[in-house]
């Protein structure tokens, strides 16, 4: 057989290969008679967290023979509850805090004062708001409270904010004001520092 004649033969294979595979129609598979299908998202569970205020600088004083208050607002305290829990099962977020201490020589404000036996700590949770489709229903907010020594310069747990149980899902927040009282003449002038760490559970 000529080359020529070999060629036409391939060539025709070929287009014979090419009808049956794209042309003719392909015999169906037995229907199964099934009429549902199944279509699955899974929804992994998320986490309770917490974001503290940014930091705060309280206004100046100066040093004086009579107490002085000093206040400011740590604004935007969050709780974000998405652990998915059906019905959530609520939280409570607390704060504690370190008493204001110098800088530099070690002197500090005390939780009361020992001379008038007033407490000079006080913080209030205030300006409650939920974020996207959260809601303030069963989440309330702590009283106004004076902070109570728990020994080694820290307060004992202050309530912020808390969530009922069945309550409390997605991201909320508020505002918490610091009101420190300075007891009158009895400390050196300098910066003063003081730590608040707050806790979700």
């Amino acid at each position: 057989m000529c080359k020529y004649s070999m060629k036409l033969v391939i060539v025709f294979l070929a287009l014979i290969f090419i009808f049956w595979a794209f042309v003719l129609p392909v015999k169906a598979a037995n229907l199964n008679g099934d009429q549902n299908t199944i279509v699955v998202q899974k929804i992994k569970t998320g986490a309770l967290l917490l974001q503290a205020p940014a930091d705060v600088v309280l206004p100046e004083v100066f040093v004086s023979s009579e107490a002085q208050t000093s206040s400011t607002v740590a604004s935007d305290f969050l709780v974000e509850d998405n652990r998915g829990n059906n019905p959530p099962v609520g939280w409570s977020a607390t704060v504690t805090m370190t008493k204001l201490v110098s800088s530099s020589n070690g002197s500090e404000i005390p939780f009361v004062d020992p001379l008038t036996g007033n407490d000079n700590y006080r913080l209030i949770p205030q300006n409650m708001v939920a974020y996207k489709q959260a809601s303030t229903e069963g989440v309330s907010l702590g009283a106004a409270e004076e902070l109570q020594a728990a020994g080694n310069g820290i307060s004992l747990p202050k309530t912020v904010m808390v969530a009922s149980p069945g309550y409390g899902e997605g991201r909320l927040g508020c505002d918490i004001k610091i009101e420190i009282t300075i007891p009158a003449g009895s400390h050196a002038a300098d910066d003063y520092t003081s730590t608040m760490t707050f806790t979700v559970s």
